[in-house]
């Protein structure tokens, strides 16, 4: 009985990291699209570098494809990653929430390039860390599921 409900609470916790996930990962590409019009070329270059948009889409879609009640063992290892894969991809909107908040700054003074400030650099450095957390948190998964 405990098993069952052990595995049942699992099989939930899954399925709302899994909305969380998409809905985050949904989020984040249409950030993109609005940061890199309001920051320009170089902006897209440097998000087209870290490949975010087809990372989303990958882990969002491997993500909900993944059948918890067959797993037994890894099962609650693999909850625990979704996790922290969904703690990733929220760090990964707020900053970018941060970058769309610096272009509004700067767009009501007469002299700012948002762009070319510190700020801008910091944040970016900040979601490019992130990324690179989680490329390293699906692979953990992968393997988990491997």
């Amino acid at each position: 009985m405990e098993t069952l409900i052990t595995a049942s609470s699992l099989l939930i916790g899954k399925e709302m990291a899994s909305q969380t996930i998409n809905r985050t990962s949904n989020s984040i590409i249409t950030r993109l699209g609005i940061i890199t019009e309001d920051y320009g070329t170089d902006c897209e270059r440097l998000f087209a570098d870290l490949d975010i948009k087809f990372k989303m889409d990958i882990i969002t879609s491997y993500i909900s494809k993944i059948n918890t009640n067959s797993l037994r063992i890894v099962c609650e290892a693999v909850s625990k990653c979704i996790d922290y894969i969904k703690d990733a991809l929220l760090d990964i909107e707020k900053e970018m929430n941060e970058l769309q908040k610096l272009k509004n700054e700067y767009s009501a003074q007469w002299f700012g390039n948002a762009y070319s400030s510190s700020k801008f650099t910091e944040s970016f450095n900040k979601i490019k860390s992130k990324v690179y957390i989680l490329d390293q948190r699906f692979d953990m998964l992968m393997k988990l599921l491997d």
